[in-house]
Order: C-alpha cells, then sequence, then structure tokens
C-alpha cells in the first residue's frame, strides 16, 4: 500500500571473489493524485465529449485493459450517472470515457440547458498523500472534479452588455423628470454578446446620495443569441436627491458568474 516500505534482498552463493555477498534494496511505495482533462473547452446540448484521466494509481492490472468509474452531473441534472472509463492499453494509466450530453431526458446521457456546468467527478483510492490520510480518516480516498461550461465560448465580463438604467412609468414610458414620492421603472436592456442562448439573473440597485443602497431588484430571463432582453425594477424615492444605480449581469445565483462590466447611472429626483 502507498507509503509501505519493501525491501528486496538477494544473496549470491558464489560470487566472483569467492565469499557469498548479500545484496539488497530498499523503497517505498507512493502514490500520485490524477490529472483529468477534458477534448473540449465548452459543450453543447445534444452532443459529446471526451473526458481522460491519467492514474497510475488504477493500473492495477498491468497485462489487462483496466477501468474506472466516474460520476457526470451538471446544474440541471443533479442527479446525474455513472459513466466507465476504459485504459486505453494494458499498463497506460491513462483512462478514457465519452459523455453524452441531452437537452431532454435520456438514458446514459447527461441532461444540460445553455449556460450550465457539468461537472465530472472521478474518485481516486490512492491519492498522493494517501499515506498521510489514511492515519487521519476512515476512508482516505479523494474526489477529484473537472468543470465544463455548456453552451457559452467563455464565461466573462464580456458576454454580455447592460445599457444604463432608464426611469420609465409602468408602461414603459420615457420620464423626463423624477420627483419624490414617485413610482417608477427602472428599465435597461442586456445584450447578448454570444451566438448561443444564455440564462441570466439581473440585479438592479439603486443607492442614495451617501451610498447606502436603498432598493434592490431581481429579474430572471433567458438572452436569445446575438439577442436583448428588456429588464426592470420599480423603484419610489422617499426624498429628493442624487441617486446611484447599477446594473449587474449573473450567471445565477446559487453559483454566480459576473457576465458583464455593471452599468451605472446617476438619477435625480426633485
Amino acid at each position: 500500500m502507498p507509503g509501505d516500505i519493501v525491501s528486496v534482498r538477494y544473496t549470491d552463493q558464489k560470487p566472483v571473489f569467492g565469499n557469498k555477498i548479500t545484496i539488497s534494496k530498499i523503497f517505498e511505495v507512493t502514490s500520485a493524485d490524477p490529472e483529468m482533462k477534458t477534448d473540449n473547452a465548452t459543450i453543447s446540448a445534444d452532443s459529446s465529449f471526451h473526458v481522460t484521466v491519467a492514474d497510475v494509481d488504477a493500473n492495477a492490472d498491468g497485462d489487462s485493459v483496466d477501468s474506472i468509474k466516474l460520476k457526470v452531473t451538471s446544474t440541471s441534472d443533479p442527479v446525474g450517472y455513472d459513466v466507465t472509463a476504459l485504459e486505453t492499453g494494458p499498463n497506460t494509466g491513462v483512462f478514457d470515457a465519452t459523455v453524452t450530453t441531452t437537452s431532454s431526458v435520456s438514458a446514459g446521457s447527461i441532461t444540460v440547458r445553455m449556460g450550465d456546468s457539468i461537472t465530472v467527478k472521478y474518485n481516486d483510492k490512492y491519492p498522493a498523500d494517501y499515506a498521510d490520510r489514511v492515519k487521519m480518516v476512515v476512508d482516505p480516498s479523494k474526489d477529484f472534479t473537472i468543470n465544463l461550461p455548456v453552451g457559452a465560448k467563455e464565461f466573462g465580463q464580456t458576454s454580455t452588455t447592460p445599457s444604463k438604467a432608464a426611469p420609465t412609468t409602468i408602461e414603459g414610458k420615457s420620464i423626463s423628470e423624477v420627483k419624490a414620492g414617485m413610482q417608477i421603472v427602472l428599465l435597461s436592456t442586456i445584450q447578448n454578446n454570444e451566438d448561443t442562448p444564455r440564462d441570466f439573473v439581473a440585479l438592479i440597485t439603486t443607492a442614495d446620495s451617501d451610498g447606502a443602497v436603498v432598493s434592490i431588484k431581481i429579474v430572471s430571463g433567458q438572452l436569445p443569441a446575438k439577442g436583448e432582453s428588456k429588464v426592470g425594477g420599480d423603484f419610489t424615492p422617499d426624498s429628493a436627491g442624487t441617486y446611484k444605480v447599477k446594473v449587474f449581469v449573473l450567471s445565477d445565483l446559487a453559483s454566480p458568474i459576473i457576465l458583464a462590466t455593471p452599468s451605472e447611472t446617476t438619477l435625480n429626483v426633485s
């Protein structure tokens, strides 16, 4: 087992100089963490990708092809399913599996939506720190994961662009002057800069002249590919003054990724 010390000793009864001699070699059994990678940086629904796991410790039989189990889940399919990864050849220690995605529900596939993240998990029975972990925990194995975004070329602050929020009536008509006590709607248009649809969550925050946030509105939806969507939140200023309105765009609220540089505008209330 990893951490063990192995001693090999041989006694030569008839060496060159006549007297028997003993030759020995001592070495320690070690373990290593796996290396995981996919053949794509992103993936779309109703397609497939390859996962490669390099783990010398999983090469249990040097004369045959071994296998390991991988757990595949997604944001839309947290239960997921198990995939068998086969060794690429006898004694390689490299394992390969194909993962299939679907936009519906299908046996042997992971259900995904645009904007999801796919997680592939591998439980390594003999991680690099196995010898230390076996002294501290009941189960010294360790989980290793790799994540793959669905439908996006990249996650980042250039994925979308929100316009500055403008005051409008509930009917959507522009307002030239905002007065204290007037109920308005702060409206922004979010542009999708990617060529695939994307789920999003917009936060419209309003802060008073002291910088205290007095209103937060949350709007969720889906942006069409290279399209736009209008989002708005109602706001009633209690008093006259200068307010700062910001629009933030996130992937979701559970594990948010910033999708845009926030827009900011000044709202003058008389």
